[in-house]
């Protein structure tokens, strides 16, 4: 009788847990779906990429040429990369800070030097190929 008891409880007990845990499951699927804002990263507020574009105030003109610069300078990098031509990769690069130069105002430029230079600082230490970082 004891023991009938103690199994009872048990199954129970494992039957809640079990439950539990799926209503926790469904619970992760929903949030996963759920999109970042701009400017926020895909974990959150804390760590992961921010978009340094998100505080640049941006018309929708700009916007649009934004989307072109980085998807041309995208597959222009791509190419070079499956070329390996760092020279290739370098040019894309150049070329994409120059149409940034032409595209944001004065202001605009100053704001995103301070946030990449802001940028710079998180990542350096952090185990990446920064520029700034010491060699051993």
């Amino acid at each position: 009788m004891k023991y009938t008891k103690i199994i009872s409880s048990l199954i129970l007990a494992g039957a809640f847990v079990f439950s539990f845990n799926a209503d926790a499951a469904d619970e992760a699927k929903k949030d996963k779906k759920k999109k970042p804002a701009a400017g926020q990263s895909a974990k959150g507020k804390k760590g992961g990429r921010k978009n340094p574009y998100a505080s640049l105030e941006l018309s929708k003109e700009q916007q649009g040429k934004m989307r072109e610069l980085q998807k041309a300078r995208g597959e222009a990098l791509k190419k070079a990369r499956e070329a390996k031509d760092r020279k290739a990769m370098g040019a894309a690069n150049k070329a994409f800070q120059d149409g940034l130069k032409k595209l944001l105002s004065e202001e605009q430029l100053g704001k995103l030097k301070a946030i990449q230079a802001e940028m710079a600082k998180a990542r350096k230490g952090k185990g990446g190929k920064g520029k700034d970082k010491k060699k051993d």
